[in-house]
């Protein structure tokens, strides 16, 4: 994390002067992503709780390196997950931030790379609603969730590491893995397993 954050000030300092390293003519620095998010709400004690997730967006990449194949990527998506659990559903509209460090590695002879992946994630929760014998509940709302114990936070940070395969420096696919920093409720926490196609122009 420290390296990444030493990177990504280094990234941002070389734009800001504009002085930022050449991407190769070559790298397609833009994605168009679709991904399945498989999560969990896991709490500091019981069990946890499955969800599902799909998320569509866009990201770009900037060269931080003259002599490295390495990258900041950053971009937005927005992500609808999902659940049902007896006689209540429950939804949540997200919009999602990542910050990642890649190093592109080119494989010999072929024309598949692999991307190495570390990074954060900004999340802003922005609708969450559960559905229970009827009723509509508000995740976000003290009086509907009944405290600030169950209410949901609509602002979160967390991590991810994975890695993508690009072909013809145009296709991605990709999978990685993440948790929160920060609580969705109190002493819970989300994981998440991204699995990403994308297309790069």
């Amino acid at each position: 994390m420290a390296a990444m954050a030493v990177m990504t000030s280094t990234a941002f300092a070389q734009l800001m002067t504009g002085k930022s390293a050449a991407i190769s003519k070559e790298f397609k620095n833009k994605t168009f992503y679709l991904q399945w998010n498989p999560s969990s709400i896991v709490p500091d004690k019981g069990s946890s709780q499955s969800f599902t997730g799909f998320s569509i967006g866009l990201n770009k990449a900037w060269g931080v390196s003259s002599s490295l194949p390495l990258y900041i990527e950053s971009g937005l998506g927005i992500q609808f997950s999902f659940y049902s659990e007896d006689d209540a559903d429950y939804k949540m509209l997200s919009a999602k931030i990542p910050l990642s460090l890649q190093y592109v590695y080119e494989i010999p002879n072929s024309s598949v790379e692999i991307i190495p992946n570390l990074g954060l994630d900004f999340r802003i929760n922005a609708v969450g609603t559960a559905e229970y014998n009827g009723k509509d509940y508000n995740l976000f709302d003290k009086d509907d969730m009944g405290g600030d114990d169950y209410t949901w936070n609509r602002f979160q940070v967390g991590w991810h590491i994975g890695a993508n395969a690009r072909f013809n420096k145009k296709w991605l696919v990709g999978v990685s893995y993440g948790t929160d920093f920060s609580e969705i409720a109190k002493k819970a926490k989300i994981h998440t397993t991204s699995v990403t196609l994308g297309v790069c122009f």
